[in-house]
């Protein structure tokens, strides 16, 4: 899922979901992830490089 997908799922609340998705995190990961919370919490709209930063911890979760 790409990043707006990401942010739906968590402004509806699912953030289980989420979590879900995401169960072995590496530490990149971890890293990306405190980085993105508070920018997911605001909610969009996203400058580019936030939203590279969201691609970027969605595609490293995945791994």
């Amino acid at each position: 899922p790409d990043a707006e997908t990401i942010h739906d799922i968590w402004s509806q609340g699912s953030r289980d979901l989420v979590d879900e998705t995401v169960k072995e995190k590496s530490p990149k990961a971890l890293e990306l992830e405190a980085k993105v919370k508070p920018l997911i919490e605001r909610g969009g709209p996203f400058t580019k490089e936030e939203r590279q930063l969201l691609n970027e911890w969605v595609t490293e979760s995945l791994k």
